[in-house]
């Protein structure tokens, strides 16, 4: 039996008082479903937890002034893959959600719950970082944001501190002459983590199909996303075709990475298929870029 108190903040700030007070032996939850199978595994045993699920002014989607999507943290992964602003915006976010978990799932979990578990098998950080979005943070000391390319650390670990609350998703207005793909290579569509899994965010310039702007993530294989900057060197200021794709690819490098310990998928099997979804990766965005031009 894990004994802890039960707190209820009634705002963001009421939250971060807690755990100012109480420091590491306090942790946040929101719908709880990662946290409670760690507590149930006794991974840790806190003395106070902070429920924030029923903070309604984290639960949101929107766009501001500029175009740009504003996610709460406790926006649930059913209301993204359903809402029309993201399906009509930013169409990776909806197929990414439709493949993560069960229906219940996604009906319970929120983004920002996911973000901050720091699972390296998980979806939402690979599109999130080829779309270039950032994570506000709200602390004792106001709010900051950092990309989430820097926002996961290591395993299970993220550049929050322990009296941080991940509160809002920034994501950048996408260009109309620009394609974002998420591919998931696993056993099964959904309900499955993935084996490897690669985003891709490509922007073609206005009058031919020169690739002008570029990035290929590449998750689930390390403890954190990989951001294959040496692939999207060999991309830029190149006609995206069969030929540009495949010699971008072809050098990958794949013996320097930090392989996380999958009981589901051998370590060889990750190397040989994660060239493969790289390529489809890019492919697919490519089209989507030549089809919103």
């Amino acid at each position: 039996m894990i004994n802890f108190e039960y707190l209820e903040p009634k705002s963001v700030e009421e939250a971060i008082d807690y755990l100012k007070k109480y420091g590491d032996e306090a942790k946040i939850k929101a719908a709880g479903l990662s946290l409670l199978l760690l507590l149930k595994q006794g991974f840790f045993a806190p003395k106070y937890l902070v429920n924030i699920n029923g903070l309604d002014s984290l639960n949101y989607i929107k766009l501001d002034k500029d175009s740009n999507l504003l996610l709460g943290a406790l926006t649930t992964h059913r209301a993204i893959e359903l809402s029309k602003i993201i399906r009509e915006n930013y169409s990776v976010l909806s197929t990414m959600e439709k493949d993560l978990g069960s229906v219940q799932v996604r009906n319970r979990g929120t983004l920002g719950g996911c973000l901050c578990h720091g699972d390296p098998l998980v979806d939402p950080p690979a599109p999130l970082i080829a779309l270039n979005a950032k994570a506000k943070i709200s602390g004792p000391g106001g709010t900051r944001e950092i990309p989430f390319e820097s926002f996961f650390v290591d395993y299970y670990e993220t550049a929050l501190s322990h009296q941080e609350i991940l509160t809002e998703i920034i994501i950048p207005k996408i260009s109309s002459n620009s394609g974002c793909s998420y591919i998931k290579h696993t056993m099964r569509k959904a309900m499955d983590k993935p084996f490897v899994g690669v985003s891709v965010f490509l922007e073609l310039d206005k009058n031919d199909s020169i690739c002008k702007d570029v990035r290929v993530i590449i998750a689930a294989v390390s403890p954190t996303p990989i951001r294959e900057r040496s692939i999207e060197k060999k991309l830029i200021g190149k006609k995206i075709d069969d030929s540009a794709i495949e010699q971008s690819v072809d050098k990958l490098n794949l013996e320097d990475i930090d392989y996380t310990y999958d009981i589901r998928c051998p370590q060889d099997y990750k190397k040989w298929t994660t060239p493969v979804i790289v390529k489809r990766a890019i492919k697919l965005a490519a089209k989507q870029a030549k089809d919103n031009s």
